[in-house]
């Protein structure tokens, strides 16, 4: 028992733990206080008169990005598309071009994918900002402007969204840029509620979950993004067994028709978005389905607007990965066993 606990507080509350769980309110305070301004300063330099927004990223980073599709399509009178870097080359977008915002996430810089889009989005004349966590990063230094956030990457979204409410001004709904700022400003408060909470929690429901397999992430709306990353991101990552992303809104469009002969484990995000209604009613015939389920429910995480939701249900679910993680036997999250060096996929560094 004393081996887990020094391996719990390594991975969560260590100074280079890959979790920064106990970090969220204070990294998120951090980056509010000192690159709102800088925000605003992209947002006037590059965003000005620009037709529309890209944003592009790979693998976490990626996922991170798709809730500002929704509040970015509510906020600004532009249109707004998410890529992965690979399609946003593959597809070349008949838009993307001398009036195109492109915003880059990457925690490292270094991302292949990211790298070729930022490349290609310059030679068609687009304008790029780089959201990274090493502002020395390639990235950093070929983006026309840099954003940078800290080691927890899960602010990814803040930074864009900054510079969005920044547009809001000139093109776009002024009210609901208030709003959301407002809202912006309450979310470190709600993670020093939440955060505790499932910290005393995670244990227990890792070990109800100990013997599953294959675990199935569900989320709609603004969560819809979050649930994709847990699945392919950090599920199969770290606790290393099989996982699915299924919107939770499409779930009765044939995935129900497994609970005739599967009782599946599931993971539940429930959000307090338009997605709410939809998501419970999937709860409700999964668990009389005889599904397993393990459930986050943003009407948990106080007053937080619900288009923010992700930023507090991403620490709110990592206490019970990294949980789950260690009690299988894998107590040095931050190495992969496959993603890079000599494993199935050995990618070297993308070249100019």
């Amino acid at each position: 028992m004393k081996e887990l606990r020094q391996y719990i507080e390594r991975e969560m509350r260590g100074p280079d733990s890959y979790f920064g769980v106990e970090r969220s309110a204070d990294e998120l305070e951090l980056l509010l206080n000192t690159q709102t301004d800088v925000c605003r300063d992209v947002a006037d330099e590059l965003g000005a008169g620009a037709k529309n927004i890209y944003l592009v990223g790979a693998g976490g980073s990626l996922a991170n990005l798709r809730p500002l599709k929704q509040i970015f399509d509510s906020l600004l009178r532009l249109p707004v598309e998410v890529y992965s870097g690979h399609e946003l080359v593959g597809s070349a977008p008949f838009g993307l071009g001398s009036g195109s915002l492109v915003v880059l996430a990457s925690n490292s810089g270094e991302v292949e994918d990211t790298l070729g889009a930022l490349r290609f989005a310059r030679q068609r004349g687009a304008r790029t900002v780089a959201v990274v966590a090493k502002p020395d990063s390639t990235l950093a230094r070929e983006a026309d402007a840099v954003l940078p956030f800290h080691d927890w990457d899960e602010p990814v979204m803040v930074p864009p969204l900054l510079v969005g409410l920044r547009l809001a001004e000139t093109v776009g709904d002024v009210a609901l840029a208030s709003e959301l700022r407002t809202g912006l400003e309450a979310v470190p408060a709600a993670l020093r509620r939440v955060v505790p909470a499932e910290l005393a929690r995670a244990e227990e429901r890792a070990r109800e979950f100990l013997g599953c397999v294959q675990l199935f992430v569900l989320g709609a709306g603004v969560l819809a993004g979050l649930a994709y990353k847990l699945a392919y991101n950090i599920v199969m990552e770290n606790m290393r067994i099989g996982a699915a992303f299924i919107d939770a809104s499409e779930f009765r469009h044939g995935p129900c028709e497994a609970l005739e002969r599967t009782r599946p484990d599931m993971l539940v995000l429930v959000g307090s978005d338009w997605s709410r209604s939809q998501t419970l009613r999937t709860l409700e015939a999964c668990r009389r389905g005889g599904a397993r389920t393990l459930v986050y429910d943003a009407a948990d995480f106080g007053e937080v607007h619900p288009w923010l939701t992700p930023l507090v249900a991403y620490p709110a679910v990592e206490p019970f990965i990294v949980y789950s993680a260690v009690l299988r036997g894998i107590v040095d999250l931050a190495p992969r066993v496959q993603m890079g060096g000599g494993g199935f996929y050995a990618f070297e560094k993308a070249t100019p």
